[in-house]
């Protein structure tokens, strides 16, 4: 009877633990099942009912506002756990600071409603169960007693044994204790914890950014220049955007998104293509280790080593970054700090503006371009980002007219492919030795109209490599060194290795050995490191 009567008092309270322990469960069963997850979830929600007996505790004002902070903060566990089942990771909080209005304002009309229900219900438990937990009798002592020996004692001592018995998690540690800490909570107390741990992680990150103009920053161990290279005189990087190459028809795609790939495939022997995957899968992560030696597991170098930008000026090239993407306020990135140490850059993002059409850098291009000058180029488009309908015009409309969501991505595939061929003429109408590199930094989640997401789905990594080459270079030789054994994809972390070797640099076999090791992995949304081969065998399931 006294059970009865002490769970119909406190009603509200069960029902906020069954909820809390719902977000968990969605939280970390489908990012990846661990063992004891039940009791992990459990304890996670039941230290937040003990920080909202303390809040109950509190003066009135201070309990209230406590309280909806308290909602918003649970609210935005539970939207990421129903809706994308994943944890609020460092990935996902730089995604959101470093978002641009257009962004934000597409995400705000997509899930707005979803958000407030969430909310409402989230206000209605939490606040009813403020009210019983300020009429309880037990001792806030013992909640005292229970945090601490969750959150001073049994937690530390996993990180402890997790660094002994963990060799990548230990390097981790060694290179940012906080990101292990953060990645540690959001394991094992993923709600409220895990989120505010994200967000310290990223401020410590953006600590550590805004220091990079400082960093000295050498050439790794087993890279050096080679005197006696032949260089081509134009070199341009073109880094695409959320295009997954399974959506091109040049990669065997139904519809014909890519007419003019399609055409240059057919007509023209420095035409290369091959099957990429990213290694990670949001564009700060994916630009680092695209344009920098840092590798999935050790992202240190891009602090410490020099990058692709800095190669180029080494090697006595011009180098220019035009970027139809932003590079201020929250948006000053991994990307925009590369491009901070380029000859010349340009970024049509620099004002708030809603579209801006990846087409218009063409003629940025064709004046930047200069006649019997050795030059590097960076060109970082939009390409096929959501919201898809603003990421092409009424041209490729008429190829792909539906509005459901595939059509508006054929539309924006079509769109890109329409700018690499403006790229192409550009190139052509003037003489001179070039190559033309072009990778997207990842690729998409359907399910979720985005990237970043923690699970199986595989066209978040897989992406086009593209190479059209007028040189006499045999740059298919250079690639397929990084290939590794048995396998058709080659993971594009090596195109800093590329264009470095056709920029007049060589590399140790030890190094290359190294880099095509790394290929086999991929840095997730989450901090961590997964082998992309489990990933394929996961997705067959």
């Amino acid at each position: 009877m006294n059970i009865l009567s002490f769970l119909g008092k406190h009603k509200f309270t069960l029902g906020l633990f069954l909820y809390l322990f719902v977000i968990a469960y969605f939280q970390l069963h489908f990012s990846g099942a661990q063992k004891f997850e039940n009791i992990i979830i459990s304890l996670n929600a039941l230290s937040l009912i003990v920080i909202l007996h303390f809040i109950s505790k509190c003066r009135r004002i201070p309990a209230m506002i406590l309280n909806v902070l308290f909602v918003i903060l649970i609210t935005v566990e539970a939207y990421y756990g129903f809706f994308f089942k994943s944890i609020i990771t460092v990935g996902i909080v730089a995604s959101v600071m470093e978002a641009t209005t257009d962004e934000a304002v597409f995400v705000i009309k997509e899930f707005a409603l979803k958000f407030l229900i969430l909310f409402c219900m989230a206000l209605f438990l939490v606040f009813q169960s403020s009210k019983e937990l300020k009429n309880t009798k037990i001792s806030v002592k013992w909640g005292v007693m229970f945090l601490f020996i969750y959150l001073m004692i049994a937690f530390p001592l996993y990180v402890f044994r997790r660094v002994k018995k963990d060799e990548f998690f230990a390097g981790i540690y060694r290179d940012s204790p906080v990101l292990a800490v953060q990645i540690a909570l959001s394991q094992k107390c993923p709600l409220m914890y895990g989120q505010v741990s994200s967000f310290v992680a990223y401020y410590g990150e953006k600590f550590q950014m805004d220091r990079y103009p400082q960093h000295v920053r050498k050439l790794p161990e087993g890279v050096f220049t080679n005197e006696q290279a032949v260089l081509p005189e134009k070199i341009f990087f073109v880094i695409g955007e959320s295009a997954c190459r399974n959506y091109m028809s040049s990669y065997g795609y139904v519809a014909q998104t890519t007419p003019f790939l399609d055409s240059l495939l057919q007509v023209s022997p420095g035409m290369l293509q091959y099957e990429g995957i990213s290694p990670a899968n949001i564009t700060r992560n994916a630009v680092r280790l695209l344009l920098s030696f840092a590798t999935p597991m050790n992202m240190r170098p891009f602090f410490t080593q020099k990058n692709l930008v800095e190669l180029a000026n080494d090697a006595g090239y011009q180098t220019i970054w035009i970027s139809n993407q932003s590079n201020f306020g929250w948006h000053s990135n991994f990307a925009s700090l590369i491009a901070s140490v380029a000859h010349d850059s340009y970024f049509a993002g620099q004002e708030e503006v809603a579209i801006i059409d990846d087409l218009t850098l063409i003629p940025v291009l064709q004046e930047k371009y200069r006649k019997n000058t050795k030059q590097f180029f960076v060109i970082h488009l939009m390409g096929s980002h959501f919201d898809y309908a603003d990421r092409s015009d009424e041209i490729d409309k008429i190829f792909f007219p539906d509005e459901d969501k595939f059509s508006k991505y054929n539309r924006s595939i079509h769109h890109t492919d329409r700018v690499m061929r403006e790229i192409y003429h550009a190139i052509n109408d003037n003489d001179s030795t070039s190559i033309l590199f072009y990778v997207s930094d990842h690729g998409q989640c359907f399910e979720f109209l985005g990237s970043g997401f923690l699970n199986n789905t595989l066209t978040q990594f897989e992406v086009p490599m593209v190479v059209i080459n007028q040189t006499q270079l045999n740059v298919d030789s250079i690639v397929n060194k990084y290939y590794l054994p048995g396998k058709t994809w080659i993971n594009t972390l090596c195109s800093i290795n590329i264009l470095a070797e056709l920029m007049g640099y060589s590399f140790t076999d030890e190094f290359v050995a190294h880099i095509r090791e790394q290929g086999k992995y991929i840095y997730n949304v989450d901090s961590q490191v997964y082998s992309y081969e489990d990933l394929e065998q996961k997705s067959l399931k």
